[in-house]
């Protein structure tokens, strides 16, 4: 089958049914271990292997999903009529792919004082510029986005995102299936065991134009599955695959949690998606570089 390649301009209208950081104490290795900083011991100059040998520069940096409540505490919301789940699902994918959380810090207040407010809106601005930042006194991205004050800096992002975007398809690795929803579904299940979050845009029969992020493969009696994490959806016990698109023949489907299953005729994976997680890499890469260096690990 031959997918064409096409200009789209999109629309998510309706969003509805129907230093930088100093700790420097080791080097995380992107895609290995659990995530946590290990100290590792120091070689001598001509000794130390290039960065590039110990940081990985490819999907292999990216953090994945490493917690059950690595989403925002808060839904969808409308703004000047238009609904913001694009928006909502691309600063929380930044937030999830860039943020780590740990420790203990007087910030950790709904009302933050002037100089805390100070150091999480930095920090906020960071991530947003596609750079990674720790956040201390948080548990998680849940945890984090549940701060009041933190919660109107995330809405302030998610409301300068536009709804309207300029974008071609993504690449597709296998187009030898008979429809092109076929090939995606595939191509995102990929990605997935990659470490990758795709962004989706999808709309149904009792979905109206949406955004979701695939955030891990599970398994139902409908065979393997995208576990999907939807902003109309916030699921307070954490995420373990309640949400999910599967494969039905060759339709493709959407089961939510206490809502009919939905028949998706729009289920598209735009360019700009590989665009964001390029620059994932990269920013995830060179952190890794500078903490190596620092470290004396490589050269």
């Amino acid at each position: 089958m031959k997918i064409i390649l096409y200009i789209l301009i999109l629309s998510t209208v309706a969003c509805t049914e129907k230093n930088k950081t100093s700790e420097v104490i080791g080097i995380e290795v992107p895609g290995q271990g659990d995530g946590r900083d290990r100290k590792p011991e120091q070689k001598p100059e001509g000794e130390r292997p290039a960065c590039s040998d110990i940081c990985f520069n490819d999907y292999r940096a990216l953090k994945g999903n490493d917690s059950e409540y690595n989403f925002l505490n808060f839904m969808n919301f409308g703004h000047r009529g238009v609904g913001k789940c694009r928006g909502h699902a691309i600063v929380g994918q930044k937030l999830s792919e860039l943020a780590s959380f740990s420790g203990t810090h007087q910030c950790n207040k709904d009302y933050p004082s002037a100089d805390c407010q100070r150091i999480i809106t930095q920090g906020i601005r960071r991530v947003m510029e596609f750079k990674t930042h720790k956040f201390r006194g948080f548990k998680n991205l849940y945890d984090f986005s549940s701060n009041r004050f933190v919660k109107e800096k995330l809405k302030s992002y998610i409301r300068g995102i536009s709804h309207r975007y300029k974008a071609t398809q993504a690449k597709l690795r296998d187009t030898s299936f008979d429809t092109t929803n076929e090939a995606i579904f595939y191509e995102l299940k990929m990605r997935v065991k990659e470490r990758q979050q795709p962004y989706i845009g999808i709309k149904g029969d009792t979905v109206g134009n949406h955004a979701v992020i695939a955030y891990d493969l599970g398994y139902k009696g409908v065979g393997e599955v995208l576990c999907i994490r939807d902003s109309n959806i916030i699921l307070n016990e954490g995420e373990h695959c309640q949400n999910y698109i599967f494969k039905d023949g060759y339709k493709i489907k959407y089961s939510r949690v206490n809502k009919p299953i939905a028949n998706l005729f729009v289920f598209m994976l735009m360019s700009d998606e590989d665009k964001r997680v390029s620059r994932y890499i990269d920013s995830r890469y060179s952190r890794c570089v500078t903490k190596a260096q620092v470290a004396g690990l490589c050269k």
